[in-house]
């Protein structure tokens, strides 16, 4: 994802008054938790255990979002390990499953 936004030096009023504007709409948008995430593809969760997902992000998820999945089964995390914390999100599913998850 693209983290700055370079402006071209100039004297000209108007456009240093555009660059500040489009750096302040840059910077909003960036600052949106859902937009800062990474998409993890063809993960698959078994059923009857705690799935360990590597999120990968580098500092502690806010949430995630089941992006798709090739089976009627419900997903849910069970946060009751500080190992979600540490780098990992753990799911559990109804049924196994192969997913894609948007993590943030």
């Amino acid at each position: 994802m693209i983290r700055a936004y370079r402006k071209i030096r100039s004297k000209v009023t108007d456009l240093v008054q555009v660059q500040e504007n489009i750096e302040q709409t840059f910077k909003s948008v960036l600052s949106v938790p859902l937009l800062n995430g990474r998409l993890l593809t063809d993960i698959q969760l078994i059923t009857g255990q705690t799935n360990r997902v590597e999120h990968k992000l580098g500092r502690n998820m806010i949430g995630y979002i089941i992006v798709r999945k090739n089976a009627a089964a419900t997903i849910y995390d069970t946060k009751s390990s500080k190992v979600a914390d540490q780098g990992f999100l753990l799911l559990s599913t109804s049924t196994n499953t192969i997913t894609d998850i948007w993590i943030f």
